[in-house]
């Protein structure tokens, strides 16, 4: 399995939808998985957070990302931060140091970490897919949240902070970061 591909239970297809962020406008997919209980998910993948911790930016606090121009399209995984992978080619050596239900997670997972690379710094964002088909009305105080987008993360640290899409509230232009959202639900 090639890092980012599709596993053979579930099905990628891109959104029609556009989110504009701070550094410019996205495009995800919309992942639909083999499975009766599963409702299709919004995935927006590889977004960057801040700029990449190379040259002289390594082993420094993040700084702010670079704008983009054009939509670009978050249908691919980024590099993972590089980390020492487990060895568990040899099964049975591998069944004396762990148990049997984590190694079968990792030959799951260590395809997802094969790709790795100091410039790390990315956002993986899943949100309920909707039927954007619809119009999805909007008024004044939505649009006044919109403009938040990806501003408010962590601006003194620069470290991501939980996203969440709640476009069953909002029009389809917000991203919007757990605070914002309980200031604006709690009055």
């Amino acid at each position: 399995m090639v890092s980012g591909d599709p596993s053979p239970e579930q099905r990628l297809s891109l959104t029609s939808r556009t989110v504009r962020t701070k550094y410019g406008d996205v495009s995800g997919v919309i992942v639909t998985l083999d499975s009766r209980h599963l409702e299709p998910v919004e995935v927006f993948r590889g977004i960057p957070y801040a700029s990449p911790p190379l040259g002289s930016l390594r082993f420094m606090p993040p700084v702010t990302g670079a704008l983009w121009s054009g939509v670009k399209i978050a249908d691919k995984f980024s590099p993972v931060c590089p980390q020492r992978l487990p060895d568990i080619y040899n099964e049975t050596a591998a069944l004396k140091r762990m148990p049997r239900g984590r190694l079968e997670y990792l030959k799951r997972l260590l395809p997802y970490l094969q790709n790795q690379n100091e410039d790390c710094l990315y956002l993986n964002i899943y949100a309920p897919a909707q039927d954007f088909s619809e119009n999805i009305s909007e008024d004044e105080s939505s649009k006044k949240v919109t403009h938040q987008d990806f501003q408010s993360y962590n601006s003194v640290s620069g470290e991501p902070s939980t996203i969440k899409i709640k476009s069953d509230k909002w029009s389809s232009k917000n991203i919007l970061e757990d605070h914002a959202l309980e200031e604006l639900e709690n009055g």
